[in-house]
């Protein structure tokens, strides 16, 4: 009942708000920081001043012509990062593993057992009956290729309509651009985070969060 009251709620809430402020010294303001320099240099859009504090030059007043600008190293490797991620081409991929389907998978595979066993006397009834019946189902050579077809091909229609279900949510979200996104935020921050939600025609829309905005558990190594 306490939990439940509103002060509580602020307090909490309070409570992690002024732990995660980035402006402070503490982790998140550290880590933060540290981010926002990362985000620099991936972009080579980092600051040079550090270099002219170095050789005592203040600001741009310079007696040499020194061009400033960042050279742009960084870019380049995160480039090449990203298109190597980017050329992979992910499918979804459903297995089922409640003891509904499983037991389902394991009735079909008896099944076709049955009818690679009992092949010749299956086509013996199907020749006097003048219908196939079993001969249009999957039947195997041997106990290999059962094993293996069960184990690697053999889908339920829930496996393959999730599958597509799933295909088609990542279509319709642009998947390509939001996944160069997630992988340019974790080459940064070594975060990526996504938001799911339905939009008002019930579609399920995914959404990319900025790691810089979100409340994280610390992390303990520097890679997350």
């Amino acid at each position: 009942s306490q939990k439940r009251k509103k002060d509580y709620g602020l307090k909490i809430a309070k409570g992690i708000f002024s732990s995660a402020d980035r402006n402070s010294d503490g982790f998140y303001g550290k880590r933060y920081r540290q981010w926002r320099a990362n985000r620099e240099f991936s972009y080579g859009t980092n600051s040079t001043k550090e270099f002219m504090d170095l050789m005592r030059i203040e600001g741009n007043q310079s007696y040499i012509n020194i061009d400033w600008t960042s050279i742009k190293i960084a870019p380049k490797f995160v480039e090449i990062l990203l298109g190597q991620f980017m050329s992979r081409r992910e499918t979804p991929i459903v297995k089922a593993t409640d003891d509904n389907s499983a037991d389902t998978k394991e009735f079909e595979k008896q099944e076709a057992r049955f009818r690679m066993v009992e092949k010749d006397k299956i086509q013996e009834i199907e020749q006097a009956m003048g219908h196939q019946i079993e001969s249009n189902k999957y039947t195997p050579e041997d106990e290999d290729e059962l094993a293996l077809y069960f184990d690697l091909e053999y889908r339920l229609p829930e496996e393959i309509l999730f599958e597509q279900k799933i295909k088609k949510v990542l279509e319709d979200n642009d998947a390509n651009v939001l996944k160069r996104q997630l992988l340019r935020d974790i080459i940064d921050c070594n975060l990526a985070v996504t938001k799911l939600h339905f939009d008002a025609n019930k579609n399920i829309k995914i959404r990319r969060c900025k790691p810089e905005n979100m409340i994280y558990n610390v992390f303990e190594s520097d890679n997350g």
